[in-house]
């Protein structure tokens, strides 16, 4: 971000951020994972009955045209797939803004589906109603799906509750 700062530049995508609510009940119960990505934040939730369930929350770099965007997503995939080995007994939720679409035959749509295949992740389609597309804007007539949750239901409590 030091070069963003450096431009002058202070508003628009490269100052998106991520965050991970927690119940405050949940917060004896939670604490926060350091990972060496800002795009990444990650918590990990002890539960005393299920399995533990490591939470991320994602913000995809933006695709700018530039030659390092896919040095900087394949980055995050790869604290991505850090957090799936060091805590492969957890169950997992990724959940954010992942600027790519599922449906696009695009160099990062092939990261990601190859990170989910590997993992077993489920990519989960965000359709409501016949809805597919999870940003819009009617004045410019402009509409994504690039936000999506991958999840890893390790003990089936993601498919069974």
């Amino acid at each position: 971000m030091e070069d963003k700062f450096a431009s002058g530049v202070s508003i628009g995508r490269p100052f998106g951020g991520t965050a991970v609510l927690v119940h405050k009940k949940l917060g004896n119960h939670t604490y926060r994972i350091a990972t060496i990505n800002p795009p990444l934040t990650a918590v990990r939730c002890q539960l005393k009955s299920d399995s533990d369930i490591i939470i991320g929350s994602v913000y995809m770099p933006f695709n700018d045209n530039s030659v390092r965007h896919c040095d900087d997503f394949l980055s995050v995939i790869g604290v991505m797939q850090g957090l799936v080995n060091k805590f492969y007994s957890c169950n997992f939720i990724f959940g954010g803004d992942f600027n790519t679409s599922k449906l696009s035959a695009t160099r990062t749509h092939d990261l990601l589906n190859n990170f989910c295949s590997k993992n077993n992740l489920l990519w989960l389609d965000p359709v409501v109603k016949g809805i597919y597309y999870t940003y819009h804007n009617d004045n410019l007539g402009s509409y994504s799906l690039i936000d999506y949750f991958f999840v890893l239901p390790q003990t089936g409590y993601f498919i069974n509750h």
